[in-house]
């Protein structure tokens, strides 16, 4: 929005509209934004860029390390529809009490963890048109409290460290982060893992984000139609794919040939726990 405000980045919608191009194949959260009119103050017929990519948080887990402990598993609890915030901080409790280093959950210490607690809970950073702060609702507060719950009874690596490297090595059960830490996981990891979804909070969701990166035009670019056309083919669904099977990405179009060959990228296993973060 800030680049497109300093007139930075090219409106392709009129070469869009001319090849008769559908961005209905894209995600729509992404697409409000990059279809938006700033001077109608809605989606309308503008284009600035198509979604690379999208991503959710999912749950990590050392499978070996939560079968020693004699947890659930979430991946089960979560098929069953038990796996609420309850169910979580009992399999944190059971992981933390094999003693050591053990922990049963992490995450990093940046805005998206934790607000996916205030989420969950149904509450929100702002208010619904984005001119107010919403820290202060009842339902922010109760998420932050249950992050906080997780802290205080110490089944977690201390907020501020880094999460990854603790993951890693062997000592800790779930670790809360986004599809972009596949790859990490494929090269680094000695013991067996999986992934589950976001536990469900009091406000009915996991309270999951969607992040997403977009390809745009320089404004001032010497080949604006070159520039649309490798736009596409950059997202077309085989180059996603190409892309996608290396890990890090989930494709940013929703058909349901996307969907069935991203299931297929393993590991994960479980690759449906993200394509159930994108529902949520």
């Amino acid at each position: 929005a800030r680049f497109q405000g300093e007139g930075l980045i090219m409106d392709l919608g009129e070469m869009a509209a001319a090849d008769g191009f559908d961005t209905a194949e894209f995600y729509p959260e992404p697409m409000y934004h990059l279809t938006y009119d700033p001077e109608a103050g809605a989606p309308g017929e503008k284009l600035w860029g198509l979604p690379r990519d999208v991503s959710t948080f999912g749950l990590y887990l050392n499978l070996d390390l939560i079968a020693e402990a004699g947890a659930d598993d979430p991946r089960v609890l979560a098929a069953e529809g038990a796996w609420d915030w309850a169910a979580f901080a009992e399999v944190s409790e059971q992981i933390t009490a094999l003693g050591g280093a053990n922990k049963g959950y992490a995450m990093d210490g940046w805005w998206g963890p934790y607000g996916a607690f205030i989420n969950a809970a149904g509450g929100s950073f702002f208010n619904e048109d984005r001119t107010e702060c919403a820290l202060d609702t009842p339902e922010s507060i109760a998420g932050l409290e249950q992050a906080t719950a997780l802290y205080d009874a110490g089944v977690t690596v201390p907020y501020g460290e880094d999460a990854a490297t603790p993951f890693k090595a062997g000592t800790v059960g779930m670790f809360q982060t986004g599809r972009w830490a596949t790859p990490g996981m494929r090269s680094d990891n000695d013991f067996n893992w999986d992934v589950a979804p976001l536990p469900t909070g009091p406000g009915g969701t996991q309270g999951n984000w969607l992040f997403w990166g977009a390809y745009v035009v320089n404004a001032n670019t010497e080949h604006p139609a070159e520039s649309w056309q490798l736009v596409q083919d950059l997202t077309t669904a085989e180059t996603q794919g190409a892309i996608s099977e290396l890990g890090a990405n989930i494709p940013s179009r929703q058909s349901d040939a996307a969907i069935e060959a991203f299931l297929g990228f393993t590991p994960p296993e479980n690759n449906q726990a993200f394509i159930d973060g994108l529902t949520d």
